[in-house]
Parts: C-alpha cells; sequence; structure tokens
C-alpha cells in the first residue's frame, strides 16, 4: 500500500511540474492570412503567407510594393516580424508586432527609418 501511495504522489507531482509546459504552447500562424494596414491618412491591404518552424517564422508579404520576405518569431500567443522594401533612398523596414486572438491577430507596425506608427490586423484564410 505504500508503494502505492508513493507512485501516486510521483505520478501527481509530474503531472504538475508539466502542466506550465502545455499551457505556455506558442501559437500557430502557419498558412495564408488577409492583412489590413491603417494609418492616419492610409489603408492597404495585403496577403501575408507564414511557414512556422518552431518558434522561427518565416514567409511572404504581398502587397501594394509586389512579394517580400519576412522573417520573424512567435512566442506564446505575441507574433512578431519584419520585412525590408527597397526604394531609391534605400532600404526601408516595416516592423509588425501582435497578439493572436483565435482565428485574428493585430497589432502595431513601425519603422526604425521613420515615424510611420499604424495599427494592423489579419484573418487567417480558410484552408483549400
Amino acid at each position: 500500500m505504500r508503494y502505492f501511495a508513493r507512485a501516486l504522489a510521483a505520478a501527481a507531482l509530474l503531472l504538475a511540474a508539466t502542466a506550465p509546459l502545455h499551457a505556455a504552447q506558442d501559437a500557430d500562424i502557419a498558412g495564408e492570412w488577409d492583412i489590413t494596414i491603417v494609418g492616419e491618412a492610409y489603408t492597404f491591404d495585403m496577403i501575408a503567407s507564414f511557414v512556422q518552424a518552431g518558434t522561427e517564422l518565416t514567409g511572404t508579404l504581398n502587397g501594394p510594393n509586389g512579394e517580400r520576405q519576412l522573417t520573424g518569431a512567435v512566442e506564446g500567443n505575441e507574433v512578431t516580424f519584419s520585412v525590408t522594401i527597397p526604394s531609391p533612398e534605400g532600404d526601408f523596414r516595416l516592423d509588425f508586432s501582435g497578439e493572436l486572438d483565435g482565428e485574428n491577430l493585430s497589432g502595431k507596425m513601425s519603422s526604425p527609418n521613420s515615424d510611420v506608427d499604424s495599427r494592423w490586423s489579419g484573418t487567417r484564410r480558410a484552408a483549400l
């Protein structure tokens, strides 16, 4: 009987110790998303195609300036990614940070190259 009680206590301790690992699982945002960026005097619609390997994020963002490669990360429900747009004045980087809520993403877009400060949102496209 003592052996059974110890085994049961050890199993309960093991389950309690691994519970936080399951609770902190990273969001899965792989796939295509309809993205809208809204600034003070503009609105852009784009399509993001995310490829996710663990917490690493790669893919493309296709919009008014063509298709651009993106890189980023996913940690819990937090998503960050960046794209670089070439211009005659030099490369222009856009940084996106946001949060996943169900099938929706939303957050802030900024740039270290300027005072761009916009909001963005995304909706996952249905799989075909």
